[in-house]
Order: structure tokens, then sequence, then C-alpha cells
């Protein structure tokens, strides 16, 4: 406490000798043990080494996961990279594609992979996301280092690196780009709060196209990075209110004149360049074109309150408890240092932003109701810097407001609507919730909800407890209980994910890549979907994993229900006895193919080539129209009779 009875804080950024020693039996549960480590190694190289073990891992983790599942997510990305670096071109499926909004930079960055050959581009991909993702300890060590001692800054990176979403770098997604490029600009944006000067102001501008480019849904950036300004100017004014010379908050808002021309110039051309084109707003959002008139406003605060609770459960309750703490703090100016404040006043707009942006998008009507944590898990980082914050300033449990943020830290996980988003899906849940997959599988033992959410509140009211009780000198038993409970996650994730990409990969060929084997990679091979009744819920791998490990495999032709949603299926019917064209200006044609591989049961008139018995797919030589037996597919009448 200072004289003055706040909490006052010396940032360890300028003087680490005045800072007060560590407790370091609290960082890793060993006396000394960080310290060390770092002694031996020095700063740089322990981050290194974490960088380096966590990308290790995660390419361990990753080398288990036998097949792409995630649709249309991973065939999108591949697809964009995949005819980036052979054409040129952002095309998904032989077909032009609203790239803008699909992560064009991730598919530029993964687009060498496709150098090395189809099936070996899985392999390289993997590779690069676990080292990409893991680079998320840097901005997030440098972040944290600005308001606490270098010990606890490598915590915190460490943490950064157990999120359950880092299941992500077995996926072809941009998740694995767009993790550290969040971490960068919060680092960024905190920069231009503490000086504001022009240098500052544009690399935080020049980050909002990089990662609006790598994921669109970080587009909520842009209004992020102005209420951070707004927040921490408020802050600032009020910590300061009746210092001699204290700049006004008019004068504060002037030094921030080059983002406020910057995006008030770059509203102007964007929309001048729309009335000149004739164009409407919702075709730049791309494939989302759709979404503007499918929210349902008034249901967002519903889904706010779930996927707050969802992050609160997910971040292990601890974490988001000091958060609240440390908010509360500030707000009630107990932590004068000013480095806290605009942690706190970014962390805040983060918080809320990604919370809305989420909530909103929730409310979209679809057969699946479920939440997005990876929208939102980019913030849990900052509830780790907060903690280690906490920690390190003694563990403050102010009077009155304690009680009721670690009541509502451990209580809120229990609103989640569990019966709703616990669906049964790939992990039990939404391949958009790893943090979840756990519940879904004690879901499944315990058949009833009232049980599972029981244990639920049970579990995380016995860690809201353990943050109210426990004193500070034995920190160590709140870190080991919040890095078991993030690694035990993570091995329940990864278990799951390893189980669902081996049902994906059993309906393959063990040559994935028999296709081009067969005919060479640079022909042209059409694939044939139809929904086959004897061959079950799996029979869509057969097509998809055809096509992602054949460079071949160019398109996909769907006869009845498509394959999967969201990915650019071709539509065809059949008529005067053959399979022709059915959506746009090019109804009625033929398709025009020379080789096509299909399901055997559709008894394709044509010269079998090759065949992979355990996906149930043969490749043919087509000589003009394609014509299929009569047989009954879903989605469409029985046919019957033999190809013509």
């Amino acid at each position: 406490m200072g004289p003055d009875g706040t909490l006052g804080l010396v940032s360890p950024a300028h003087a680490d000798a005045a800072a007060k020693p560590l407790d370091t039996e609290a960082w890793l549960g060993s006396p000394g043990f960080v310290q060390r480590i770092r002694a031996r190694l020095g700063t740089r190289a322990t981050l290194f080494a974490i960088v380096a073990v966590s990308a290790g891992a995660r390419l361990a983790i990753a080398l288990m996961t036998a097949a792409p599942w995630i649709s249309p997510d991973e065939w999108k990305s591949a697809e964009l990279a995949r005819s980036l670096i052979q054409s040129g071109q952002l095309r998904v499926w032989d077909t032009d594609w609203p790239a803008l909004t699909s992560g064009p930079l991730y598919a530029a960055v993964i687009s060498p992979a496709y150098l090395l050959g189809t099936e070996n581009a899985y392999l390289v991909i993997k590779a690069i996301n676990a080292g990409l993702m893991s680079l998320a300890a840097i901005p997030a060590y440098y972040l944290a280092r600005r308001i606490v001692a270098r010990e606890a800054a490598l915590f915190a990176a460490f943490l950064a690196l157990l999120v359950p979403s880092m299941v992500y770098t077995t996926k072809v997604m941009t998740e694995n780009l767009a993790y550290p490029l969040f971490l960068a600009a919060v680092m960024a944006i905190v920069r231009v709060l503490e000086q504001p000067s022009l240098a500052r102001q544009a690399v935080v501008l020049g980050l909002m196209p990089v990662i609006f480019l790598t994921r669109a849904e970080l587009i909520v950036m842009l209004p992020i990075y102005v209420a951070s300004v707004g927040l921490a100017l408020l802050l600032d004014t009020r910590a300061e209110a009746g210092r001699t010379g204290a700049p006004s908050l008019v004068r504060r808002l002037t030094a921030y004149r080059a983002t406020w021309f910057a995006l008030l110039g770059s509203l102007g051309l964007f929309v001048a360049a729309l009335l000149l084109a004739g164009r409407s707003p919702a075709e730049l959002l791309g494939s989302y074109d759709s979404l503007p008139t499918r929210i349902r406003l008034t249901a967002a605060p519903k889904w706010l309150l779930y996927q707050a609770a969802e992050i609160d459960l997910a971040s292990g309750v601890i974490p988001f408890a000091a958060f609240g703490v440390i908010t509360v703090l500030v707000l009630r100016r107990e932590l004068v240092d000013r480095s806290v404040r605009l942690f706190v006043a970014t962390s805040l707009a983060a918080f809320v932003g990604f919370m809305t942006l989420a909530g909103v998008y929730e409310t979209v009507d679809r057969p699946f109701p479920h939440l997005f944590e990876r929208y939102v898990f980019y913030v849990m980082p900052l509830f780790f810097v907060a903690f280690v914050l906490w920690i390190e300033r003694g563990s403050p449990r102010p009077r009155g407001w304690t009680p009721v943020i670690a009541a509502i830290a451990g209580l809120l996980p229990a609103v989640i609507p569990y019966a709703t988003v616990l669906n049964g899906r790939e992990w039990g849940v939404s391949s958009s919730t790893p943090s979840l997959v756990p519940w879904a599988l004690l879901h499944v033992i315990l058949d009833t909800e009232w049980i599972l959410v029981a244990t639920v509140l049970a579990l995380c009211v016995g860690f809201a407890l353990l943050f109210l009780r426990i004193p500070n000198g034995k920190a160590s038993v709140l870190k080991m209980t919040l890095v078991a409970s993030l690694w035990l996650v993570t091995l329940v994730v990864g278990a799951a994910n390893t189980a669902v990409a081996n049902i994906a990969a059993g309906v393959a060929d063990p040559q994935r890549d028999w296709i081009d084997r067969a005919i060479g990679p640079d022909a042209y091979v059409g694939a044939l979907w139809a929904r086959v009744e004897t061959r079950g819920e799996n029979a869509p791998y057969s097509i998809l994993e055809a096509q992602f490990f054949n460079k071949s495999v160019r398109a996909v032709y769907e006869l009845g229900d498509p394959v999967r949603p969201g990915l650019p299926g071709r539509p065809v019917v059949e008529r005067a006895g053959a399979l022709v064209l059915a959506d746009g200006s090019t109804a009625g044609d033929d398709l025009g193919l020379r080789f096509l591989v299909a399901d055997p049961a559709l008894r394709v008139g044509g010269t079998e080539i090759a065949r992979s018995a355990k996906s149930h797919l043969v490749l043919y030589r087509i000589s003009g129209p394609v014509r299929i037996a009569r047989i009954s597919i879903a989605g469409r009448e029985s046919l019957k009779g033999p190809p013509r």
C-alpha cells in the first residue's frame, strides 16, 4: 500500500530493481525454477524455448490428426492456398470465391506448402500452424512485461499457449495466424495509448487491414481501437483531475488526430466507391452477404451472456475473476500506475467488442445453435496477464467487490444452455467451442442435464472459493490449479480431435493421392456427390478427402443434397438420361468432363480407371455426357434403369 492507501505500482519495465522480490515458489511450484532457467538461458532464450517447445508439442498432436474434418473452413482455406500457388488466383473448387472475407493472407502464408505436392502439403501446413500459433507467446510476453516483472510475464506467455483453441493448429484454419496477430495488435494499441506518436498510430492503422485479411471477423479490432482510446482518455483525465498543468480531454483527443483523419478519410472513400460503383455494402461481406438479414438483435443480450459465461469457464474462472478485480481497482483508483490503466482500457474494449461480435452472430438461426469460442478466445491471454498482475500485487481483494466478482465468476457458467449447445455434433459440441468438449463427453456419461450443470457449478464455485481464500503466500496453488485445468482440457480436446479425424480418414484410401497417381495431378477430374443411403453419415468424407488430397480433383458436382453447406458444389440434375448443370447461366449444359470420380453404387457410364475400395469411390474415363444408373438418392425421387 502506498502512503495514500492506494495500491501503487512501480512499472517493472523501468524499475525492476525497486520491485518487490517475487515468491519464486509461486510460479511453477518449485523454488527458483523460472529464475534458474532464465539465469541459464536469458529472458529472450527462455521465451524462444517456450515458443519452440509449444510448436513441437502442437506439431506432435497435429501429426495424430489424420485428415481434415471441419467443413467448410478447412476446405476453403486449403483450396484458396492451392489455387493461389498454382494459378495466382483465389478460387475454391475451380469457382470464383469472395476471398476478401475468407482469410486470403493466411492462404498466402500456407500456399508454399503446395509446392511439395498435395499429400505433403497437409503435413507442412500443420507444421506452419504449430509455429504460427505458438508465436502468440511473444506479444503476450511483451504485453505483460509492461505491467509485471519478467518471470510473471513469462508465465503469462506460457498460459497463452494453453488455451483450448490451440487445437486449431491441427486445422487448415485462419485462427493460426489471427491469434498472434491479434495480440500484436493489442500490444500496438497499448503503445499508442502510452505515447500517441504519428509512427505508433501508423503501425496500428496499418495492422487493421492485415488482421482483416487474415480473418474477416477481426474487423472488430477497429472499433476496439477507438474504444480503447476513449476509455484510456477518460481514465487518464479522471486520474489527473485537479493536477496543475494536466491536459484537457479535448487536447488529449487532438493527439490522435492522425487516427481520426485516417478513419474518417477511409470511411469517405469507402462510401464514395460504393456510390460510384452502385454496389450495396452487403456485397463486401462476401460469403456473409446475407448475414445482416438473419441477425435477431432482440436475442443478442441472452447470447452475449451465454458467451461471457463460456469464456469464463474456458479460462478457468480464476483469471476471469482476477481481471474483474484488477478492473475494479483501476476504476477505484487503487491501482494508480498508468500502464495498468492503459492495459485495462484496452482489455475492457477487447472483451466487450468480442463478446458483442459473438453474441450478435449467435442470434442467427441455424440447425444447431452454438457458442462461438473461436471468435472470442483471443481475449483469454488478457485475463492471464491480469491474473499474474493480481498475484504480483499481493492478491488484493477489495472489500465488498471481491465476493461479488468471485460469485459472478463462479456462478456464471451455470447459465450456459448445455442442452442446446451440447448437440452431439463432431466433438459432441460444435467445432467452434473446443472448451466444452470435456463437458460434452461428460454429458453423454451422465445423460442428465441437471447433474451436468451441478457438476459444472461445483467445479466453478470451487475455483471461485480458491480465488477468495488462498493467501498470496500460497499463490502456487492457484497457478498450478489453473495450469492443470487448462492442460486437462487440452488433452481431452486433443484426444477427441484425433478420434474425429480418424473417422474422416477412415473412409479414405491409404494412398490418399490415388487419383493423381492414376492419371497425373494435372488432369481435370470432377467428383460426383449423391447421398447413397447405404453408405451412412460419414459418406461425405469420401468425396471431401478425395478432393482435398488430389490436385486433379478440381470441382464437385452435387446430385441432390449438397456434400456440405458453405462449399461451392455445382448442382446437377438428370435430363434426357444425362446429368447437366442445374443453376445459373450454364443451366442445362453438359458437364464436359473426361474424368469423373464417384461412388460405384451410382453405376456411372464410363470406363473404370482406378478404384478405392475403402472410400467406395471409382475413377472413370467419360466419353460424352455423364450418365448414371437410376438408384435411390437422398433428396431426389428414386431413379431406375441402367446407364445409357
